[in-house]
Protein backbone atom coordinates (compact mmCIF):
# COMPACT_ATOMS: atom_id res chain seq x y z
CA UNK A 1 0.00 0.00 0.00
CA UNK A 2 1.30 3.56 -0.71
CA UNK A 3 1.60 5.78 1.80
CA UNK A 4 0.72 9.47 1.10
CA UNK A 5 2.21 12.70 3.35
CA UNK A 6 -0.30 15.57 3.04
CA UNK A 7 1.31 19.06 2.71
CA UNK A 8 1.08 19.71 6.65
CA UNK A 9 3.06 16.50 7.72
CA UNK A 10 5.57 17.53 5.12
CA UNK A 11 6.00 21.06 6.08
CA UNK A 12 6.36 20.19 10.02
CA UNK A 13 8.71 17.85 9.21
CA UNK A 14 11.27 20.25 7.18
CA UNK A 15 10.56 23.02 9.76
CA UNK A 16 12.21 20.52 12.64
CA UNK A 17 14.81 19.40 10.30
CA UNK A 18 15.30 23.17 9.72
CA UNK A 19 15.66 24.11 13.52
CA UNK A 20 17.29 20.69 14.34
CA UNK A 21 20.12 21.81 11.45
CA UNK A 22 19.88 25.23 12.98
CA UNK A 23 20.15 24.58 16.46
CA UNK A 24 24.48 24.24 16.67
CA UNK A 25 25.09 27.93 14.53
CA UNK A 26 22.17 29.61 17.09
CA UNK A 27 24.18 28.12 19.88
CA UNK A 28 27.34 29.73 18.66
CA UNK A 29 25.71 32.92 18.01
CA UNK A 30 24.87 32.75 21.73
CA UNK A 31 28.20 31.92 22.74
CA UNK A 32 29.78 34.44 20.58
CA UNK A 33 27.57 37.53 21.88
CA UNK A 34 28.29 36.40 25.60
CA UNK A 35 32.07 36.35 24.76
CA UNK A 36 31.52 39.55 23.66
CA UNK A 37 29.60 41.02 26.66
CA UNK A 38 32.10 39.40 29.14
CA UNK A 39 35.27 41.40 27.31
CA UNK A 40 33.30 44.09 27.53
CA UNK A 41 32.48 44.47 31.58
CA UNK A 42 36.75 43.23 31.80
CA UNK A 43 37.51 46.15 29.85
CA UNK A 44 35.10 48.60 31.38
CA UNK A 45 36.43 46.80 35.67
CA UNK A 46 40.03 47.37 33.85
CA UNK A 47 39.66 51.28 32.51
CA UNK A 48 38.23 52.15 36.33
CA UNK A 49 40.73 50.09 38.11
CA UNK A 50 43.30 51.78 35.60
CA UNK A 51 41.79 55.02 36.70
CA UNK A 52 41.86 54.90 39.86
CA UNK A 53 45.57 54.03 40.14
CA UNK A 54 46.28 57.04 37.94
CA UNK A 55 44.08 59.05 40.32
CA UNK A 56 46.18 57.38 43.62
CA UNK A 57 49.33 58.22 42.41
CA UNK A 58 48.41 61.65 41.33
CA UNK A 59 46.57 62.75 44.33
CA UNK A 60 47.90 65.88 46.11
CA UNK A 61 49.59 65.09 49.81
CA UNK A 62 50.29 67.04 52.44
CA UNK A 63 53.39 68.75 53.16
CA UNK A 64 54.93 69.64 57.34
CA UNK A 65 52.78 72.60 57.15
CA UNK A 66 49.36 70.41 56.16
CA UNK A 67 48.99 72.37 53.11
CA UNK A 68 48.51 70.61 50.13
CA UNK A 69 51.49 70.03 47.48
CA UNK A 70 52.45 68.07 44.99
CA UNK A 71 55.53 69.88 44.45
CA UNK A 72 58.14 68.14 46.66
CA UNK A 73 57.35 66.37 49.57
CA UNK A 74 59.34 65.28 53.19
CA UNK A 75 60.94 62.37 52.38
CA UNK A 76 61.85 62.82 48.99
CA UNK A 77 65.69 63.26 47.59
CA UNK A 78 66.69 66.18 45.46
CA UNK A 79 69.97 64.66 44.22
CA UNK A 80 71.54 62.93 46.74
CA UNK A 81 70.17 65.14 50.01
CA UNK A 82 66.89 64.35 51.43
CA UNK A 83 64.00 66.42 52.19
CA UNK A 84 63.27 66.92 56.43
CA UNK A 85 61.10 70.41 55.56
CA UNK A 86 58.52 71.87 53.13
CA UNK A 87 57.29 74.99 53.38
CA UNK A 88 56.51 78.84 51.29
CA UNK A 89 59.38 80.68 51.20
CA UNK A 90 56.94 83.60 51.79
CA UNK A 91 54.07 82.87 53.94
CA UNK A 92 52.23 86.22 53.10
CA UNK A 93 52.17 85.11 49.23
CA UNK A 94 50.55 82.63 49.63
CA UNK A 95 50.89 78.91 50.28
CA UNK A 96 53.63 76.65 48.28
CA UNK A 97 53.78 76.89 44.72
CA UNK A 98 56.81 76.61 42.67
CA UNK A 99 57.67 80.22 42.80
CA UNK A 100 57.13 80.13 46.58
CA UNK A 101 58.67 77.13 48.48
CA UNK A 102 61.27 76.55 50.73
CA UNK A 103 62.81 73.38 50.68
CA UNK A 104 65.34 72.14 53.85
CA UNK A 105 67.44 69.20 52.57
CA UNK A 106 69.71 66.59 54.86
CA UNK A 107 72.64 64.88 53.19
CA UNK A 108 75.66 65.03 53.55
CA UNK A 109 77.35 65.35 50.52
CA UNK A 110 80.42 66.71 48.62
CA UNK A 111 80.76 68.87 46.16
CA UNK A 112 83.44 70.96 44.02
CA UNK A 113 83.51 73.92 42.34
CA UNK A 114 84.30 77.88 42.63
CA UNK A 115 84.78 79.02 46.25
CA UNK A 116 85.16 82.63 46.09
CA UNK A 117 83.72 85.62 47.89
CA UNK A 118 80.24 87.03 46.92
CA UNK A 119 78.13 90.19 47.90
CA UNK A 120 74.62 91.19 46.72
CA UNK A 121 71.71 93.81 46.63
CA UNK A 122 70.09 91.33 49.36
CA UNK A 123 72.76 92.11 52.27
CA UNK A 124 74.76 88.69 52.00
CA UNK A 125 78.90 89.33 52.60
CA UNK A 126 80.07 85.82 52.36
CA UNK A 127 81.45 82.99 50.83
CA UNK A 128 79.50 80.88 48.05
CA UNK A 129 80.33 78.24 45.68
CA UNK A 130 79.20 77.61 41.81
CA UNK A 131 80.59 76.17 38.79
CA UNK A 132 80.37 72.66 40.12
CA UNK A 133 82.11 69.59 37.97
CA UNK A 134 79.77 67.28 36.55
CA UNK A 135 79.92 64.59 39.29
CA UNK A 136 78.83 67.31 41.76
CA UNK A 137 75.70 68.69 39.72
CA UNK A 138 74.50 65.03 39.61
CA UNK A 139 74.26 65.02 43.13
CA UNK A 140 73.03 68.61 43.97
CA UNK A 141 69.26 69.35 44.86
CA UNK A 142 66.96 70.91 42.68
CA UNK A 143 63.55 71.68 42.08
CA UNK A 144 62.22 69.54 38.81
CA UNK A 145 62.72 71.49 35.91
CA UNK A 146 63.91 74.85 37.79
CA UNK A 147 67.94 75.02 36.88
CA UNK A 148 70.71 74.42 34.22
CA UNK A 149 74.02 73.53 35.09
CA UNK A 150 75.24 77.58 35.59
CA UNK A 151 72.41 78.12 37.90
CA UNK A 152 73.84 75.95 40.50
CA UNK A 153 74.88 78.16 43.56
CA UNK A 154 74.74 78.58 46.78
CA UNK A 155 76.23 80.13 50.34
CA UNK A 156 77.72 79.03 53.31
CA UNK A 157 74.98 79.92 55.86
CA UNK A 158 78.37 79.23 58.25
CA UNK A 159 80.49 81.71 56.24
CA UNK A 160 83.13 82.51 59.28
CA UNK A 161 84.11 78.80 59.58
CA UNK A 162 84.13 78.64 55.68
CA UNK A 163 86.44 81.19 55.53
CA UNK A 164 88.95 79.96 58.58
CA UNK A 165 88.83 76.55 56.29
CA UNK A 166 89.09 77.79 52.93
CA UNK A 167 90.57 81.26 53.45
CA UNK A 168 89.68 84.26 51.01
CA UNK A 169 91.19 83.33 48.23
CA UNK A 170 89.22 82.54 45.27
CA UNK A 171 89.56 78.93 44.25
CA UNK A 172 88.29 75.57 43.05
CA UNK A 173 87.75 72.93 46.07
CA UNK A 174 85.92 70.03 47.72
CA UNK A 175 83.83 70.72 50.32
CA UNK A 176 81.56 68.42 52.03
CA UNK A 177 77.95 70.74 53.08
CA UNK A 178 74.82 69.63 55.25
CA UNK A 179 71.57 71.13 56.06
CA UNK A 180 70.29 72.74 52.59
CA UNK A 181 68.18 75.34 52.05
CA UNK A 182 66.53 75.47 48.61
CA UNK A 183 64.39 78.58 47.77
CA UNK A 184 62.23 79.47 44.83
CA UNK A 185 60.62 82.95 44.77
CA UNK A 186 60.10 85.45 41.68
CA UNK A 187 62.76 87.99 43.21
CA UNK A 188 66.08 87.29 43.89
CA UNK A 189 67.00 84.29 46.40
CA UNK A 190 70.05 82.21 47.78
CA UNK A 191 70.75 78.87 47.97
CA UNK A 192 72.28 78.51 51.78
CA UNK A 193 73.89 75.06 52.84
CA UNK A 194 76.33 74.71 56.09
CA UNK A 195 80.35 73.84 55.26
CA UNK A 196 80.74 70.67 57.44
CA UNK A 197 84.87 70.28 56.71
CA UNK A 198 86.86 70.72 53.53
CA UNK A 199 88.11 67.52 52.45
CA UNK A 200 91.67 67.83 52.52
CA UNK A 201 91.72 68.75 56.16
CA UNK A 202 89.71 65.72 57.67
CA UNK A 203 89.12 61.83 57.41
CA UNK A 204 86.22 59.91 56.28
CA UNK A 205 84.42 56.78 57.49
CA UNK A 206 87.02 54.51 55.82
CA UNK A 207 89.92 55.24 57.85
CA UNK A 208 88.54 53.33 60.81
CA UNK A 209 88.04 49.56 61.11
CA UNK A 210 84.83 48.10 60.92
CA UNK A 211 85.42 47.23 64.46
CA UNK A 212 86.32 50.50 65.43
CA UNK A 213 83.40 52.24 63.53
CA UNK A 214 81.19 50.12 65.00
CA UNK A 215 82.30 50.86 68.79
CA UNK A 216 82.39 55.03 67.71
CA UNK A 217 78.17 55.01 66.15
CA UNK A 218 77.48 52.50 69.36
CA UNK A 219 78.61 55.65 71.42
CA UNK A 220 77.64 58.11 69.66
CA UNK A 221 74.28 56.45 69.91
CA UNK A 222 74.24 56.12 73.64
CA UNK A 223 75.10 59.82 73.85
CA UNK A 224 72.04 61.36 72.11
CA UNK A 225 70.10 58.82 73.83
CA UNK A 226 70.97 59.51 77.48
CA UNK A 227 70.89 63.46 75.75
CA UNK A 228 67.29 63.74 74.52
CA UNK A 229 63.95 63.28 74.91
CA UNK A 230 62.97 59.51 75.44
CA UNK A 231 60.28 59.84 72.52
CA UNK A 232 62.81 60.96 69.39
CA UNK A 233 63.77 58.98 67.42
CA UNK A 234 67.03 59.95 64.90
CA UNK A 235 69.53 59.04 62.17
CA UNK A 236 73.17 59.53 63.07
CA UNK A 237 75.34 60.60 60.34
CA UNK A 238 78.91 60.51 60.34
CA UNK A 239 80.52 63.90 58.76
CA UNK A 240 84.42 64.01 59.44
CA UNK A 241 87.41 62.61 61.89
CA UNK A 242 90.00 65.15 62.38
CA UNK A 243 93.04 63.72 64.94
CA UNK A 244 90.91 62.33 67.69
CA UNK A 245 87.47 64.27 67.55
CA UNK A 246 84.87 63.21 65.01
CA UNK A 247 81.74 65.14 64.19
CA UNK A 248 78.08 63.65 63.81
CA UNK A 249 74.79 64.90 62.44
CA UNK A 250 71.71 64.60 64.29
CA UNK A 251 68.36 64.24 62.53
CA UNK A 252 65.72 64.23 63.87
CA UNK A 253 62.53 61.51 62.37
CA UNK A 254 59.50 62.07 64.25
CA UNK A 255 59.76 65.57 65.08
CA UNK A 256 59.81 68.86 63.49
CA UNK A 257 62.97 70.36 64.38
CA UNK A 258 66.59 71.71 63.97
CA UNK A 259 69.44 68.72 63.27
CA UNK A 260 71.93 68.71 65.99
CA UNK A 261 75.71 68.26 65.80
CA UNK A 262 77.59 65.98 67.87
CA UNK A 263 81.41 65.97 69.16
CA UNK A 264 82.79 63.05 70.11
CA UNK A 265 86.79 63.18 71.01
CA UNK A 266 88.47 59.79 71.68
CA UNK A 267 90.71 59.66 75.17
CA UNK A 268 92.32 57.01 76.10
CA UNK A 269 91.06 54.84 73.74
CA UNK A 270 87.38 55.78 74.46
CA UNK A 271 84.79 58.08 73.04
CA UNK A 272 83.82 60.59 74.74
CA UNK A 273 80.71 63.29 74.41
CA UNK A 274 82.32 66.89 74.29
CA UNK A 275 79.09 68.65 72.81
CA UNK A 276 75.82 68.11 71.67
CA UNK A 277 73.40 70.49 70.77
CA UNK A 278 72.74 73.39 67.84
CA UNK A 279 75.41 75.81 69.78
CA UNK A 280 79.38 75.66 71.38
CA UNK A 281 80.64 78.39 71.99
CA UNK A 282 82.51 77.13 75.24
CA UNK A 283 83.80 74.18 72.44
CA UNK A 284 84.53 76.94 69.59
CA UNK A 285 86.67 78.67 72.13
CA UNK A 286 88.93 75.78 73.43
CA UNK A 287 88.93 74.11 69.81
CA UNK A 288 88.16 76.48 67.18
CA UNK A 289 90.34 74.26 64.64
CA UNK A 290 87.12 71.83 64.59
CA UNK A 291 84.93 74.46 63.15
Amino acid sequence: MKIEFNKETWRSKLLALIIFLALPFWGLYLFTKYIEAKIEILQANFLVTKNQTTELYQSPTLDSTNKLNEIVKIGDKLGKMTVFDVKPYNPEAGEISIENIKVLLYGPITVTGKYKHESSAIGFDGYCMSNFDKASLKILPSLPGEKTPLSYWFCFRNYEIAKKLLGETERIVSVTINNYELNSYPSEVVDWADITYSKADTQDLTSFSTAEKDRMFESARKFVTENSVPEIKFDLIFDWKKGNWVHFSVVPKNVETDNAQLFMEKVNGEWQLQGFGTAFPDLYEQHPELF
